[in-house]
């Protein structure tokens, strides 16, 4: 299945990636029956879909090896909504035949030893511009005496880095009363090019719109982004 309006697809992060991945796979009828046979049948309703009444039925799909739930709405017509609550439906349709699935997620860690650290600055400067890891370090240490601070990734060292390395600055400020850019749509609205994403309290790397990091990060807000050319 894929989101009927393609702005919907930044839903896809509230989804533990099982559930992705089957909801990926599958048809909308394929679909119906797996929540007729793994989820919890809640009530009928009638819900106002399109500008008239229609009946549904609700069910509530605790996610695997999770304690997630997310409500689904099925209509008497065969139509799926992912509820998200009682005003907003999110309808999901099938896709076209050898219609392609765009991951914006990749899991990947640089890192020599396959350790899960704290070095998200280093892991997106490394995956952003090809450098292995131990150039990354090294340089990135370097540049920290040079500037005389501590830690290579406190704020001073990374404008640093960005000043040095040349990097163009796109910033994104808040706009009132307007969703703040996070991962996923900088992931959709960028799909070209090499990016470090500054979100909050993070750095990751996304690359021709695929983010590549060692956790999903694709919820957090991105307060700038750097291009980087290679």
């Amino acid at each position: 299945m894929k989101y009927k309006n393609s702005g919907d697809n930044r839903y896809r992060v509230q989804f533990m990636r099982a559930t992705e991945e089957l909801m990926d796979q599958v048809t909308v009828k394929g679909f119906i029956s797996y929540l007729e046979e793994n989820a919890e049948f809640e009530d009928y309703t009638v819900e106002y879909i399109d500008g008239r009444c229609v009946n549904c039925k609700a069910y509530d799909l605790k996610e695997e090896s999770s304690n997630l739930h997310k409500e689904f709405l099925v209509t008497e017509d065969g139509r799926v909504f992912y509820w998200l609550s009682l005003v907003q439906k999110v309808e999901l349709e099938d896709k076209e035949e050898n219609e392609k699935v765009v991951e914006t997620y990749v899991f990947t860690n640089p890192h020599p030893e396959g350790k899960i650290v704290s070095d998200c600055v280093k892991r997106a400067v490394c995956l952003t511009t090809g450098m292995s890891y131990k150039e990354t370090s090294n340089l990135l240490n370097k540049i920290k005496r040079e500037i005389g601070e501590k830690d290579y990734n406190s704020k001073k060292c990374c404008n640093e880095y960005v000043k040095r390395f040349g990097w163009k600055k796109i910033s994104f400020p808040a706009e009132k009363g307007k969703p703040r850019m996070n991962g996923q749509k900088f992931a959709e609205q960028y799909p070209k090019g090499n990016y470090i994403l500054n979100m909050a309290g993070h750095w990751s790397c996304c690359k021709d719109g695929v983010i590549y990091d060692t956790w999903d990060c694709r919820e957090k807000c991105v307060y700038t982004a750097f291009e980087v050319k290679n």
